[in-house]
């Protein structure tokens, strides 16, 4: 407390305000395409580093075709597609914090696969604006399917062992399709990877033995089959 004599002095500080830096971005993707019977799951996780600026909304391109099923993320407010522009739809994604550091965002999709034989294109969620991209695509099936590679452009593919295995927030490893796979990386989100998709036929083979053995009063018959299946 102050007595009534006692001097009082006050100073003022000023407050510096900082103006808002132009936001500098780059991206890591990395990707899991699971193909199925009538199915392709689509398992996209980004991860963003921030230079620059502060981060408050995530924007992408999604195919037509790509239906978006789940976006995860710390501090998501909401997340919508918007109207077909050019064979494309916006997805728009809002936080409720701005972000100044890292930050990851993982995208389930899907897509039908017609009847087969069909020949397919692997959707790409490519983010959009001013942001350096690049990351790793892993393809593959663990149904009884045939997957051959038609065309692709703006991949470079790599050894198995070379795709990161990223763990998600939970600490599990995300399922990578353990059948035929294909393993890339690339620079830049635009690519482009055309598989055909076929049912595996399978090749039966039979090599058959039989001794018929004849008695008095009996025909007994031994039989022994070798069947070879192959793929």
């Amino acid at each position: 407390l102050l007595g009534p004599r006692e001097p009082l002095e006050v100073r003022w500080k000023p407050q510096v305000q900082l103006a808002d830096a132009k936001l500098v971005l780059s991206s890591q993707a990395n990707t899991v395409v699971d193909v199925r019977a009538g199915v392709m799951q689509v398992d996209a996780l980004f991860d963003f580093q921030i230079a620059q600026g502060k981060l408050e909304t995530l924007t992408f391109q999604v195919p037509v075709g790509l239906s978006i099923t789940a976006v995860h993320g710390a501090f998501i407010r909401t997340w919508a597609l918007g109207d077909v522009t050019d064979g494309v739809r916006p997805l728009r994604v809002e936080l409720s914090r701005a972000q100044d550091r890292d930050y990851r965002l993982r995208i389930h999709a899907e897509a039908a696969i017609g009847s087969l034989p069909a020949t397919v294109e692997v959707p790409v969620i490519e983010p959009t604006g001013d942001i350096r991209a690049g990351g790793h695509l892993a393809v593959g099936t663990n149904s009884a399917l045939q997957l051959v590679v038609q065309a692709s452009s703006g991949l470079t593919q790599i050894d198995a062992a070379a795709f990161p295995r990223i763990q998600t927030q939970d600490g599990q490893i995300r399922g990578i399709p353990q059948g035929k796979a294909f393993f890339y990386t690339y620079a830049g989100s635009r690519y482009r990877l055309g598989l055909l998709v076929d049912d595996i036929v399978p090749a039966y083979e039979v090599a058959g033995r039989m001794i018929a053995r004849v008695k008095e009063d009996d025909l007994v018959i031994d039989a022994e089959l070798e069947i070879d299946v192959r793929d």
